[in-house]
């Protein structure tokens, strides 16, 4: 399924794995998201699970929701579990899209009321491996 292929690619960002760093005001976290699992709990519906690896460590977990919106879209949600805390973002993406980019609507923890924005880009063509880059304000 189209759709599922580009779920699994959609967790992750820029491409590029790497720390937490700081630049002009923003804290910006660099992980790559593999899937681990995929459900489809019914036809409009795709919920990936994915570990996420910052400089080839495991760093925390994600929970990836989209629902098709239109034949050509989905609306997704992620939540971002890491050891500060967790982080909520949403996105609407072209099914045929490998990358794109979102808006961090808040978290818990270290990253309680964050806002921000995010990009992911798959890095192998089964979309099982996302880069995704986090820039919090």
């Amino acid at each position: 399924m189209k759709v599922a292929l580009f779920v699994a690619a959609l967790v992750a960002g820029a491409g590029l794995t790497g720390a937490a760093q700081a630049a002009a005001g923003a804290s910006v976290i660099r992980l790559t998201s593999v899937k681990v699992n995929e459900q489809h709990p019914n036809n409009e519906t795709i919920i990936l699970k994915n570990n996420d690896f910052i400089n080839g460590k495991k760093a925390g977990h994600d929970t990836l929701t989209c629902k098709v919106a239109a034949q050509n879209k989905v609306n997704c949600s992620i939540a971002i579990v890491l050891a500060a805390g967790k982080l909520n973002g949403k996105f609407v993406q072209l099914l045929s899209a490998s990358s794109g980019k979102g808006t961090i609507t808040g978290g818990t923890g270290k990253y309680a009321g964050a806002k921000g924005s995010f990009t992911f880009r798959n890095l192998n063509s089964d979309g099982s491996r996302t880069g995704v880059v986090l820039t919090l304000k």
